[in-house]
């Protein structure tokens, strides 16, 4: 609002050196203001933008975006004019369907996707983000074949973090033995009914940066699985860190 200030009160052409701006419930004479005096802007939050006005950034060479209570619509439409110069984007409570694969078009260059508390994510296409090393998934509903099909192609991920999966031991086995994931060093799954001890060992087999995966309290694990585990990694003086610390002191 200071700036919109600024522009209309004191000095129509002020330009400032802003790098970074967060706004919230954002109106469009606010956007408009912020785009006129930010030449500099590489990195935007918007939390509650007023709809129809993200098209504004349109010109924006934008680095990180982050955006809280908007239209996916609105979204998508924006990154086919300024995803190309993204590389970090996190979005929190998007209304509506989002098409990861229609982001994958519009942001080849993404290092960091971050989507909480979405209404639904699909992905259906055969080309994923060649650069993403960073992918979490939180409180966002995608269904089990998008989700697998969406890691499977995301092979230079270095963290990924779940919330809630209902993969199966042979699920993690296939996709971990028929892509080769030699970068990931995090995984964490909230909640994962149905995978055991098998998918821990598959992972710390088939993944030579692995450095942690988690939340096993949330997987499938017993009393005997967990001591197993301990064992495993002293014989094998391993580094690998298995969460939470209650269960692996």
């Amino acid at each position: 609002r200071s700036l919109q200030y600024i522009i209309e009160k004191k000095d129509a052409n002020f330009q400032c050196r802003l790098v970074y701006v967060h706004d919230t419930d954002t109106d469009a004479a606010t956007l408009d203001a912020i785009v006129r005096s930010c030449p500099r802007l590489e990195h935007i939050y918007l939390d509650s933008p007023e709809a129809g006005i993200l098209e504004k950034l349109r010109s924006v060479k934008l680095r990180r975006m982050k955006l809280y209570k908007f239209s996916s619509y609105e979204l998508v439409g924006l990154m086919e004019h300024i995803g190309k110069s993204l590389y970090h984007l996190t979005v929190i409570k998007g209304y509506g369907p989002l098409e990861i694969d229609r982001l994958v078009r519009s942001c080849p260059n993404l290092i960091d996707l971050d989507f909480y508390m979405m209404d639904s994510l699909t992905f259906t296409g055969d080309n994923s983000f060649t650069n993403l090393q960073g992918l979490e998934i939180l409180s966002s509903p995608i269904q089990k074949p998008s989700l697998r099909r969406f890691i499977c192609h995301t092979t230079t991920l270095r963290r990924l973090a779940v919330d809630a999966v209902t993969f199966s031991d042979e699920d993690i086995s296939s996709m971990v033995i028929e892509h080769d994931f030699y970068q990931l060093e995090d995984v964490w799954f909230t909640s994962a009914p149905y995978l055991s001890i098998a998918s821990v060992e598959i992972l710390m087999d088939r993944c030579p940066e692995l450095q942690s995966v988690g939340q096993l309290s949330g997987w499938a694990l017993t009393p005997d699985d967990v001591t197993l585990l301990r064992g495993i990694l002293k014989s094998c003086n391993s580094s690998l860190v298995l969460s939470p610390a209650s269960i692996f002191p």
